[in-house]
């Protein structure tokens, strides 16, 4: 009994830190930092290492990819199969690296139109920029675009999230992407069991979707209109018209509206932009022409009409704001149906604070630079 006790008595003091999922926002200022971080990652891996990434192209993360499945490590990557002639990829299958090329064409009967669909490979698009090491730690990035600009660097410890992205790399890299669809024509990749709810070891709350599967355009859209004090959205392309006319709506409701676009603006869905242009008398809106753009949607971080404030909400998806509908006045278009991509939300129920003021200070500083539209 004594040993028994004694042992019991000098048992590990638990740690309470580590109940909760360890998260972090960072904003960096290029794409070589994105790097550092990703293999910064890879590196430290004992036995797995999952990466989904919309290209590669730098020899210091391909090099990283290599070295962690020469020392052991189950190593797997995805891409977009529009990006397979990328020279990182030859390095890696030459060095035995096992490799899925995901988001080809896809063309299937569209029962809501009676007619058949279909998009070439280069609008189904891999978006996730993203490294699961261990099932546990995850890397994401907004992007690994070349040229100017900030990016975001979302970074995650914990058993339940990591299993969860984890699962989803799993799908990706297995065979069911955004292409894959059932003999009824829908969705065929699975949710995740994703959490809508993580806790942290901050006040804030975390929520993870993953796109197509779970909305993430329709998801931004009704959080815009359950906002009580600000929505301000920065991203590179806006061409979803739902999201336009909530953002207008809450405008002429009295709401602080703002929303920033970048050079990619009208590219995608030209007649669902010129919603933004034509239609929005009033909401402050503009461009900047000249830098990287990553999407990041700010919601209640002000006070509201009361003086108070609600629960503050940073949002940060992979892809740009594309279309949340398949089809626009009928024609195919750029939609987020078809993207390979996630959406991090940091909640705050207190006032706003660490991480989400970081990405306050970035769209201020943003806005500043942007020219009226």
């Amino acid at each position: 009994m004594i040993p028994l006790l004694w042992m019991v008595g000098c048992a590990t003091e638990p740690v309470m830190s580590e109940a909760f999922h360890q998260v972090g926002v960072e904003v960096v200022d290029s794409n070589d930092d994105v790097i550092d971080a990703f293999v910064a990652q890879i590196e430290g891996a004992e036995e797995w290492v999952q990466v989904l990434v919309p290209t590669l192209t730098n020899d210091t993360l391909t090099d990283a990819i290599v070295a962690a499945h020469e020392r052991g490590v189950q190593v797997e990557v995805g891409t977009d199969i529009d990006v397979a002639s990328d020279a990182g990829f030859a390095t890696l299958e030459a060095a035995g690296v096992p490799v899925t090329y995901a988001d080809g064409e896809v063309g299937y009967f569209d029962f809501a139109i009676n007619a058949d669909v279909s998009w070439d490979s280069s609008q189904v698009v891999m978006t996730h920029a993203m490294v699961v090491t261990d099932q546990v730690k995850v890397t994401s990035a907004s992007d690994l675009a070349e040229g100017e600009g900030s990016r975001l660097i979302w970074t995650a410890r914990g058993e339940d999230l990591g299993g969860d992205m984890s699962l989803e790399h799993i799908q990706i890299f297995g065979g069911l992407d955004a292409s894959s669809r059932t003999a009824f024509d829908s969705l065929a990749k699975s949710v995740a069991d994703m959490r809508w709810m993580y806790p942290t070891q901050t006040d804030h709350i975390l929520e993870i979707w993953l796109g197509p599967q779970e909305r993430v355009i329709k998801r931004t859209i009704d959080y815009t209109y359950g906002a009580r004090a600000n929505i301000w959205v920065m991203t590179d392309d806006l061409a979803d018209e739902g999201l336009i006319r909530a953002l207008y709506a809450k405008r002429v409701d009295g709401f602080d509206v703002r929303v920033l676009v970048g050079p990619s603006f009208g590219r995608s869905a030209p007649n669902s932009s010129a919603v933004l242009l034509r239609e929005t008398a009033g909401l402050e809106k503009r461009q900047i022409t000249d830098a990287v753009v990553p999407t990041v949607v700010l919601m209640d971080t002000q006070r509201d009409r009361m003086g108070r404030y609600n629960i503050a909400r940073g949002i940060g998806i992979s892809h740009p704001i594309w279309s949340a509908n398949r089809l626009f006045a009928g024609s195919e278009v750029q939609t987020d149906q078809l993207a390979d991509g996630s959406m991090w939300v940091i909640d705050d129920y207190s006032e706003p604070s660490g991480d989400l003021l970081e990405l306050v200070a970035l769209f201020e500083e943003a806005w500043e630079r942007g020219e009226e539209l």
